[in-house]
This record gives structure tokens, C-alpha cells and sequence, in this order.
């Protein structure tokens, strides 16, 4: 404690005023003129008696007045350490690392849970009128709470928060969105404190940081890690030719070394987990960081999709990088079957010779597939229900049996997309497949260098028509428009070039032109693959979705549901979200993937109290480079005034609005005091 203007207490002295006026006062004998002497001596003592006492009152109360007055203008003040800042308003965005290195914990709390804690220390600390924001560094990084002048409802924001520290570490952009935050306010000086474990992967360009617009400060949350860091690596599932009904599992398991000698071997156990039940399990020791063993599991039955858990059991700094999930069965990749009508192997009049191509292109962040290419009469023998899709390219009319199992197939789910050539007869077709085709043919005929044009359901093609603009059209199919179906894409003269038409639970798309050169030069246009990957993934609705891995906080494209019906994703922890069929649009963005392990896509009708039917899944994994713990170097901060922002200040707490407040309730009760004594004498 201390006193900033002590010269002021001088004025105690006037304490001696109202004490040299009460006396002052006693010495005056009040006149009472009465009959009886006897009554005024018992009328005198009492009201000496009353009189002496709120005197004395009112002396006190003045006294304190005076004295309080004299304190409040020496400006006393109390010391007070703040854990950020220097107790002035202040413009502060707080960067909160919430990637998966951040769920490692140090003294039984984990890092990202003491990143929350400081969050909220430097929130409390910031005086009434500052700006707060605060940004989260996992990957993609994104805004938690835009800039604001309300500070409880920031703290009671960090307070609720989910914040499962799974991502991947986007600090960088983390800290360029902060400054974008900071440049909507008004109120200076600007502060940042960034809040991270800085392990080695998530290390920051010192000369790309904003030292010039905010005053920045790093924090390190957690002693740097003493433990390896075992998690895994890779894995891999395929049935085994040497063991009947048995799936193998391979599995590549590394470790990282913050403090460790990394020549160290390293004792473990791997485990696969099926249904709740450890299916296989191994020891492994790890040499020079690295090992890899192969489990077996039994396979799963025909259409039946099963998780297949896998952990490492060790005793390391970071769980959640010591399991992942490997989907075993049907629902793990979208399975597409090409019909190919016209083979011609290794030359390019095959009908397939530009698509198979062109799909080897497609990455599997884009399109997961397991293509099976047949000829038209292995097709005949061909399992439909091991596809998801079927491609029929340039393929005579099916038989009356087969043409019924394709419909069957599409009513039950499945995709089919008819293209055009020389083998397409439209009266057999017509007559074989109306009830799935979604438009009649009328044949074929030449025209003259179309163009394609999207049509009014043309969001199929996310890019719209780059790549398609300059392709030329030298002959198609004659497709006769009906209500029931859709014009995905369209020729510039109005003509349909691409129908689709819902059937069941599957959908069927026509194509007027061919997958090969025959009928324009769209196989040789940069358009053709997004063209090709865009029926398929219409055609196969929620398996489009199928994928083995996604990074946790990435966005999922999920097919729209259909009219009357519904799509169901349900996460790992146990949350289901629902999603109505929109009124536009084909698509439906999912970004709730926080959670690590196999999601579930289900479909269901909505005036159906049957459950939903499984459809596809998709694995969320740990990011990789989350598991490397070594702790980098601070970024050096320019200025010391910058590098102080996070440490302890001590700053001065004036009591004097509440001794002016005090003085002010006393001059009140004297006045109050002062009222009654009047009101007595009369």
C-alpha cells in the first residue's frame, strides 16, 4: 500500500474544526422560562441527556467526514500483481493453440485445459471498455469469439467451449486472423498473446510475425515432455490369400524422441479391437523408432461394414495418436463397376481407354474408389451387390434378367450411369430399362461442333464449366426430356446432354455423348476428369462420401437428401445430426468432425419409422505431425514492452472512489441525524 499525494494529509488537522466548534457550542445556556422550578430541573436533565448523545453523534460524523475527504484527496492506493497487460484499456486477441498436441497432459491436466485457464485469467484482468477476441490455431484456424468490449460474455464463452484438441496446428494463420480481428477496433494499444505447447512442428517464421501492427507475447503452456511419443504410422487391411476367412492388418508404428535417446529400444503391444473385444494383439519392441507388425482378424461377411479399432498400449506422453480406425467390409471406398462395350485393349479406340485414365488421376482426397472393369458378357455373371456404381460405356441393351437385377440394384440403393456409342440401341434400351432410365432415346444423329451449357441442376460440377467451355460435339444421343427427370448438363441449343432421375433409394444418369473420342473431343479437354468424377459421385450419393481418412476439422461434401428422405451422420463420441433434404442445391457441408474414429452415413425416409440404412463411412485420424513433441524455440519478440505483455505487472488500485463514496454516505446520515435533532426542539 502507499500513498500518492502525501502532502494532502495536511488536511487531518481539520479534524480539530468540528471539535473547537461542538465545544464552542456546549458553553450556550438555552433560556426556559417556567413556573415550576421542579419541572424545568427533570425537563433540563433529559433533554441534556438526548442532546449530549446526537451531539456527539453528529461530532463523530464529521470528524469522519473531514477525515475520510482528507484521505481520499492523498489518493491511497493498494498494490495488485495482473497477469497480463498494465491495467490500461487495451485491444487484446488471445490465440489459443487447440491442436492435437495441446490434449498431452502435464501434472494430470491436460495442456489445452491450461491454455483455457489462462485464457481466462487474462480476461478477468482486463479493465471495463477493453476489446477481446479470441482465435483458435487448430487447423483450419478460426475465430471463437469476434472482437468485443464484453468481457464476461468472453469468459463465459471460454468457459463453455468444446475445445477437443484433435486438429492440426495452424498457428501461422492463426495469428494473421487474429490481426484481422484487431483491426476492426478502436482502442490502443493493441496486444496479442499466443498460447501453445510450440512443439517443434507447429515452430513460427519470426520474420513473418505482425511485430509492427500489435504487441505480441508468446506463452508456453506445459513443461516440454520427458517420455518418447509412440503413434501410428500407417496401416493397411487386406484380406489374406494364405489364410481363409481372415483379414491382415498391417501396422507401421514410429516414435518421436523430445528428450529421449532415440537409439533407445522401445517395448509395446498392438491390439485390434472389433465389436468391443480385443480380435489380435502382439507384442512389439521398436528399434531406432520404428517397428512394424502384422494382425489377423476374422473377415467380415458380404455387405457387412465393421470397425476395426487399433491401439498401441504403451506408456507415452500422448494417447491420442496411439489408435485409429481402419473400416473393414463394404462401406470403406465407393466400388464402381465399368461395363466397357466396346474393348479394344491398349489402343485408344477402347471405350475405356481415356476414362480408366483419367480416374487414375483422381486422388483419393477427391474420390476413394475400387474400380472393377468388366466386358459385357462377364457382366452378365457379375455380383452387383459388391458395387456401388455401374458404368455402362457404349453397352448393348441388357438382357431381360439382367435388365431386371439393374433395377433391382438402383431401386436398392445403387448408381447407374448410361453413356452413349455406336451400341446403343434405344428401342431395346427403351424396352429394357425405362423403369430406371431417366429419359427415353430417340436415337442418334450428327450436329455441328456443339458446346455443353449447364443446366438448371448443373451444381453437380463444382467448378462449374472450367475445362468443358471449349469442347466440340460432332455427334450425341437424342434424349427426350421428361418432368420426373433432372438436366444436369445441356448442349448450347437447349438439347439435354446429361439427365439424372431419382429411382428408389438410387439414381440413374444418361449421358448423350461417349467416354471415348467418338462422338467430340471431351476426353481430350482439362474438364473431362471433373466431368467423369462429378457423375459418379452423383450417381453414387452418400458413398461419394466414402473416403479411408480425413483430417479431424475438415469439411465433409455431403450429398443433399433426396425428397422424403433423409441423411444421418454419426460421429464416433456418440452425436448424431440429421440433415433434411435443402431446398437447393445438391450438397450439404458436414464440418463436425472433432472427434477421431469412424463416422457413419445413413440414410433414412422421413415418413419411415424404419432405422436409417447404413450407406458409407469415412475414418477422421490423427494428424501426424501432431505427434512430434519436441519443443521448439520461442519466437524472439523486438521490443520489450512487447515481451512484457504476459508477465506479471503490478499496478496501483486507488481506494479513493470508495472513499469518497464513504465520505458521501456520511454526509448523508449527518444530515439525516441533523433533520431529527431540529425536528426534536421544536
Amino acid at each position: 500500500m502507499g500513498i500518492e499525494t502525501p502532502l494532502a494529509l495536511l488536511g487531518l488537522l481539520g479534524v480539530l474544526i468540528p471539535l473547537v466548534l461542538h465545544r464552542m457550542r456546549n458553553r450556550e445556556l438555552p433560556h426556559v422560562v417556567l413556573p415550576t422550578f421542579a419541572l424545568l430541573t427533570r425537563a433540563l436533565k433529559k433533554t441534556q441527556s438526548k442532546r449530549a448523545f446526537t451531539d456527539l453523534l453528529l461530532l463523530l460524523l464529521r470528524i469522519g467526514i473531514v477525515a475520510l475527504a482528507t484521505l481520499a484527496l492523498a489518493t491511497p492506493y493498494g498494490r495488485s500483481h495482473l497477469r497480463f497487460g498494465d491495467g490500461r484499456l487495451a485491444s487484446v486477441v488471445l490465440v489459443i493453440d487447440d491442436s492435437l498436441s495441446m490434449s498431452r497432459r502435464d501434472g494430470g491436466t491436460a495442456l489445452i485445459d491450461r491454455a483455457r485457464g489462462r485464457a481466462l485469467e487474462v480476461a478477468r484482468a482486463l479493465p471495463d471498455g477493453s476489446e477481446l477476441a479470441v482465435v483458435l490455431a487448430g487447423k483450419p484456424a478460426r475465430v471463437l469469439v469476434p472482437l468485443t468490449r464484453d468481457l464476461t460474455s468472453v469468459q463465459h464463452t471460454l468457459q463453455q467451449a468444446a475445445l477437443p484438441a484433435v486438429r492440426a496446428n495452424d498457428l501461422t494463420e492463426a495469428i494473421e486472423l487474429a490481426v484481422r480481428q484487431q483491426s476492426r477496433g478502436l482502442v490502443t494499444p493493441r496486444r496479442m498473446l499466443v498460447l501453445s505447447d510450440f512443439a517443434r512442428h507447429a515452430a513460427l517464421d519470426a520474420n513473418a510475425l505482425p511485430y509492427k501492427a500489435t504487441l505480441l507475447s508468446f506463452e508456453r503452456i506445459g513443461a516440454a515432455p520427458k517420455k518418447p511419443n509412440l503413434y501410428i504410422a500407417e496401416t493397411h487391411a487386406s484380406p489374406d490369400p494364405t489364410r481363409p476367412r481372415e483379414t491382415s492388418i498391417a501396422v507401421d508404428v514410429r516414435a518421436s524422441f523430445a528428450g529421449s535417446a532415440s537409439g533407445d529400444e522401445l517395448a509395446a503391444r498392438v491390439e485390434v479391437e472389433i465389436d468391443g473385444k480385443v480380435a489380435s494383439g502382439l507384442p512389439i519392441t521398436l528399434e531406432r523408432g520404428a517397428a512394424k507388425v502384422v494382425l489377423h482378424v476374422p473377415s467380415p461377411i458380404t455387405d457387412e461394414t465393421v470397425e476395426a479399432r487399433i491401439r498401441i498400449v504403451a506408456d507415452d506422453d500422448l494417447t491420442a495418436d496411439n489408435q485409429t480406425s481402419i473400416v473393414l467390409g463394404h462401406a470403406d471406398s465407393l466400388a464402381l463397376l465399368l461395363v466397357n462395350g466396346d474393348p479394344r485393349p491398349a489402343t485408344r479406340a477402347d471405350e475405356l481407354y481415356y476414362a480408366s485414365r483419367a480416374l487414375g488421376l483422381l486422388a483419393e482426397t477427391q474420390l476413394a474408389m475400387r474400380i472393377q472393369t468388366v466386358d459385357p458378357l462377364s457382366f452378365e455373371r457379375t455380383d452387383l451387390r459388391a458395387s456401388d456404381v455401374v458404368v455402362l460405356a457404349n453397352v448393348a441393351a441388357p438382357s431381360v434378367t439382367l435388365a431386371g437385377r439393374l433395377a433391382e440394384f438402383v431401386r436398392g440403393g445403387g448408381g447407374l450411369v448410361v453413356t452413349g456409342g455406336s451400341r446403343i440401341e434405344s428401342a431395346r434400351y427403351n424396352a429394357q430399362l425405362s423403369a430406371v432410365l431417366p429419359s427415353h432415346i430417340r436415337g442418334s444423329a450428327r450436329c455441328n461442333d456443339l458446346r455443353f451449357a449447364l443446366g438448371p441442376h448443373g451444381e453437380f460440377l463444382s467448378d462449374g464449366l472450367a475445362g468443358l467451355r471449349e469442347a466440340r460435339s460432332q455427334e450425341r444421343l437424342l434424349l427426350e426430356p421428361d418432368p420426373r427427370a433432372e438436366v444436369l448438363l445441356a448442349y448450347d441449343d437447349g438439347a439435354p446432354a446429361l439427365l439424372a432421375r431419382n429411382v428408389g433409394d438410387g439414381r440413374s444418369l444418361l449421358f448423350a455423348s461417349t467416354l471415348d473420342a467418338d462422338y467430340s473431343d471431351l476426353p481430350l479437354r482439362p474438364g473431362y476428369l471433373a466431368l467423369l468424377a462429378g457423375m459418379i459421385r452423383d450417381a453414387a450419393g452418400p458413398m461419394a462420401t466414402a473416403r479411408t481418412h480425413y483430417a479431424p476439422g475438415e469439411r465433409v461434401s455431403l450429398p443433399a437428401a433426396r425428397a422424403g428422405s433423409y441423411v444421418e451422420v454419426r460421429s464416433p463420441d456418440g452425436r448424431q445430426q440429421r440433415m433434411a433434404a435443402p431446398a437447393q442445391g445438391r450438397a450439404t457441408a458436414f464440418d463436425a468432425t472433432d472427434a477421431l474414429g469412424m463416422f457413419e452415413i445413413r440414410v433414412g425416409q422421413t415418413e419411415s419409422s424404419a432405422p436409417a440404412k447404413l450407406r458409407a463411412t469415412f475414418i477422421v485420424e490423427a494428424p501426424r505431425e501432431e505427434s512430434d513433441l519436441a519443443s521448439a524455440e520461442l519466437p524472439k519478440v523486438e521490443s520489450e514492452q512487447a515481451g512484457s505483455a504476459a508477465s506479471d505487472v503490478s499496478v496501483h488500485v486507488p481506494f479513493t472512489p470508495w472513499l469518497w463514496l464513504v465520505a458521501f454516505a456520511l454526509i448523508s446520515a449527518e444530515g439525516v441525524l441533523r433533520s431529527r435533532r431540529r425536528s426534536a426542539q421544536r
